[in-house]
Order: C-alpha cells, then structure tokens, then sequence
C-alpha cells in the first residue's frame, strides 16, 4: 500500500506518509483513514509526508480533496504540515494542496524539513 497512518507515540499528532505511486483511489483511501484515526486520537494535527511519493494522481483530484476537507465538521480543529516529495515535478502538486486548502482557510503549510514543520504544527 503506497500510504501508512501512523499515530504518534504522544498520541499529539497523526503522520500520513506516502511512497511510490499514489492513484486518486488510494489518495481518497488514505484520506479517509486519516480522518478516522484522528477523530478516534481526537487530535486534528497532522504529519504528511510525501517525501517518497512519486506521482499518480492530478491536480483535479488534489481539489475535490480540498473541498472534502473543508467540509468536514472537524476542519476548525485541522492543521496539516506538508513535507515536500523528493521527486521532481511533484512541487506543484504540493503548492498546490497548499494554497487551495488555504484559500479554504485552512490552516496548511508545505516545509522542506521535518524539525520546522513538526516545530509550526505543534505551535
């Protein structure tokens, strides 16, 4: 499977990571599991790592993503630090997720390194 939800060992926050090919099903898949583990954790602070993904999905999937999300009864509480894949080609899709979630007034940011974007998520 191209995704893991992982709990961390705090139980403070929630780390999504993604490898290898990633299609609109599975994106959609780890989502949903992702919101689920959160809701049973009670914390919306969320890890995703996309440091090893390297593609298989569109930009029209990443928005209707983004308009799920935003309609979520639990998005007040959400806040997501993104790490960037190694991949070339895939900032854009990154950025992307970034500003349309932000544009939704969610609180989303992309980051090169682990420490920084676990130091903004848990501010």
């Amino acid at each position: 499977m191209p995704f893991q939800v992982l709990p961390d060992s705090s139980r403070r926050f929630l780390e999504v990571r993604y490898s290898g090919e990633v299609t609109p099903v599975e994106l959609r898949t780890a989502f949903a599991e992702g919101l689920r583990v959160a809701q049973e954790l009670d914390t919306f602070l969320v890890l995703t790592d996309c440091v090893g993904m390297q593609g298989g999905h569109s930009l029209f999937d990443l928005y209707a993503m983004v308009a799920d999300l935003a309609g979520h009864r639990e998005v007040v509480r959400y806040k997501e630090a993104v790490l960037m894949p190694a991949a070339p080609g895939l900032a854009e899709k990154v950025t992307f997720w970034e500003t349309a979630c932000r544009n939704r007034g969610l609180w989303v940011k992309v980051f090169s390194d682990r420490e920084p974007a676990l130091a903004w998520l848990l501010d």
